[in-house]
């Protein structure tokens, strides 16, 4: 399993089991091993986002973060990797699990939309 995650800080991180590189300045595309699941719950590694298809990598998410910066406007890097990691996981994201921006998608029903008909 892949996933997208970044450190919590100014350091790098190589993960022994895959050798994924983690910079430390930017967010990354990993293999979901045992040494980042670790590193996530010590809270050296933050997770954006899971369930990424075996064929995404770390160079095309790369290409996703600079399509996302705007030409002419100085957006927030969190802005910017938000909008990278929704398009990439849109892009990505395993069969059978809705990608992030679907799932916060409210599925009530209003009552006056029953009464049609």
């Amino acid at each position: 399993m892949k996933m997208i995650v970044e450190t919590t800080g100014k350091f790098m991180l190589v993960d022994p089991y895959s050798r994924d590189m983690l910079a430390h300045n930017r967010p990354c595309v990993v293999t979901g091993t045992e040494f980042i699941v670790s590193r996530i719950a010590l809270g050296q590694v933050n997770l954006l986002a899971t369930d990424l298809v075996a064929e995404a990598t770390d160079k095309e998410f790369q290409a996703y973060i600079a399509a996302s910066k705007p030409k002419g406007k100085n957006p927030s890097r969190e802005k910017i990797v938000a909008l990278a990691v929704a398009s990439f996981t849109a892009t990505f994201k395993t069969a059978g699990e809705p990608a992030e921006a679907e799932a916060e998608v409210d599925e009530t029903v209003d009552e006056s939309d029953e009464a049609v008909g």
